[in-house]
């Protein structure tokens, strides 16, 4: 999963990034998030089509993005979008 946010995006460090934690928590760590400051590598975000932030953007185990939440995803969201089994032999995101 890759996540998009700037420094001053109040959204991205209040409310995006506790809801990753609990992704990663609820997962036992089978879902890698990589953070992306969207401000400082821009040309990263244009591949992504990234919008707004945040944004975040799952990935299948091929690198092929599943999903794109443009705006704030809640963890229940997130954790839908990864599937319900998800296992470090089954189905990670990077």
């Amino acid at each position: 999963m890759v996540a998009f946010s700037t420094p001053s995006c109040a959204a991205c460090h209040t409310a995006q990034r506790p809801a990753l934690t609990q992704l990663e928590a609820r997962t036992g760590g089978a879902v890698r998030v990589i953070e992306v400051d969207a401000a400082h590598r821009p040309e990263v975000a244009r591949t992504f089509g990234v919008l707004t932030v945040p944004t975040t953007a799952i990935l299948d185990p091929d690198g092929r993005v599943t999903a794109l939440n443009n705006g704030f995803a809640p963890t229940d969201r997130l954790a839908a979008q990864v599937g319900p089994k998800v296992s470090s032999e089954q189905r990670v995101t990077r």
